[in-house]
C-alpha cells in the first residue's frame, strides 16, 4: 500500500493522492473546527521537511489553506479540498472501510 495512489475527479479536475494525503484531508474534513496545527500530522509523515512538503503540495492543488499565527500555523480545507475529502469519505464507507 505505500506506493498506492488514487485518481479523485472533481469539478473536472483529476487529482493524484497517497494515503497519507487521503488521511490528511479525511482528518481534517472530520474534526469540529476543520482546521489542525501541522504537527497533528507527525504521525502521518513523522520528517518536518516531508510534511512541509506534502502541506505545500496540498495547497497547490488548491485543496488546503494555511494561516500563520506567530511561529505556527493552522491548515484547513478549502471549498475545493472539502470536495475531495467528502468524497474520498463516501468512497471509504461504499467500500466498508468506514
Amino acid at each position: 500500500m505505500h506506493g498506492m495512489r488514487m485518481i479523485v475527479e472533481v469539478e473536472g479536475s483529476h487529482i493524484e493522492l497517497d494515503w497519507r494525503d487521503t488521511v490528511m484531508l479525511l482528518t481534517l474534513l472530520w474534526v469540529k473546527l476543520k482546521a489542525l496545527s501541522p504537527s497533528f500530522f507527525h504521525s502521518v509523515d513523522p520528517d518536518p521537511g516531508r510534511l512541509r512538503s506534502r502541506i505545500e503540495r496540498l495547497k497547490s492543488l488548491g485543496l488546503l489553506k494555511e494561516v500563520k499565527l506567530g511561529r505556527g500555523s493552522i491548515i484547513y480545507l478549502t471549498d475545493l479540498g472539502l470536495q475531495v475529502a467528502s468524497l474520498l469519505e463516501k468512497r471509504a464507507a461504499e467500500l466498508g472501510l468506514l
